[in-house]
């Protein structure tokens, strides 16, 4: 069996078990060493003979994929005025999130387009960090094509968790063994997670020692409803796309979004999940979790 050596270097160093299985290895969108061929691709301008075979081998600098994730099911095709405005077809039980620029956690009819407003005009998406049902901190808002999110991180640069105010935040969670639980959680987080941008789509890559677990409208059967929400488990040191700009069907123009949630959204949480396979049946249970808005008009 013909091996390529990065592959080979990848099993060696991060995932012995990945030999005889079925994989697929992600170059990181932050690796620079291929980056003139890339270039040269572009621009059509032939490259030297010695470079044309020029392949990055730091194992680190791939993120692993279980293909069996890789497969995304359709996009549910729909206009933003055909969403429902208000929250009455949500379970009592999963109180719907919406939030201002400030910080608070409010009413469930709020609107979504405000924050969008503020944020999307020089930015491709914006981050909010919850735990549970408060929101800390401001709106981070995303102009490079990658960025990470940690709570600790010995170099780098990015949405720093650590840094953010998070005194008197507990959840709305009165009992002392929960908020105990949620600082445990909070630091767990670690290096965290990597989010890029690539070309026509949104990629994650779990940087922390836990899985994150994470729905996107990529998943989604029926994007309007809230019991076929579908949550992915990454495992540490694996990658996933979770948007494709080129499976949205928008607009012409893009209509101020009125309603409890904004239908461009990632929701990713730090080690505990939720959904159908797990105790918490909703996002707002979670200890630690980022809501991702995406501006697609970008």
């Amino acid at each position: 069996m013909d091996v390529k050596f990065h592959v080979l270097l990848s099993c060696l160093f991060r995932w012995p078990d990945m030999i005889g299985e079925d994989y697929e290895l992600k170059r990181l969108a932050t690796c620079t060493t291929c980056i003139e061929n890339d270039l040269d691709e572009i621009t059509g301008i032939t490259p030297a003979p010695s470079d044309l075979h020029l392949v990055c081998i730091n194992p680190h600098h791939y993120g692993r994929i279980n293909l069996q994730e890789s497969v995304p099911s359709p996009y549910v095709i729909y206009q933003l005025n055909d969403l429902p405005c208000d929250s009455t077809e949500a379970d009592s039980s999963n109180p719907s999130i919406s939030f201002d620029s400030a910080g608070k956690s409010f009413d469930d009819h709020s609107s979504y387009s405000s924050i969008c407003k503020a944020s999307f005009d020089s930015s491709w998406c914006a981050i909010a960090y919850w735990e549970f049902r408060e929101r800390v901190g401001r709106i981070f808002d995303v102009k490079s094509s990658t960025v990470n999110i940690f709570q600790q991180l010995p170099e780098g640069e990015g949405f720093w968790l650590g840094a953010l105010n998070r005194d008197g935040v507990s959840g709305n969670i009165s009992n002392t063994d929960s908020n105990q639980c949620d600082s445990r959680v909070f630091h767990r987080i670690g290096y965290g997670l990597q989010l890029s941008r690539e070309d026509d789509s949104v990629w994650i890559y779990n940087r922390s020692e836990h899985p994150l677990y994470v729905n996107s409208p990529l998943y989604n059967k029926n994007i309007q409803s809230t019991h076929n929400t579908e949550v992915k488990k990454v495992q540490p040191g694996y990658s996933l796309k979770v948007f494709n700009y080129a499976r949205v069907d928008m607009p012409q123009q893009i209509r101020p979004y009125v309603g409890p949630r904004y239908p461009y959204s990632i929701r990713i949480s730090f080690v505990k999940g939720w959904g159908r396979n797990y105790t918490r049946q909703f996002i707002t249970s979670c200890p630690c979790w980022l809501e991702i808005l995406l501006n697609v008009s970008h």
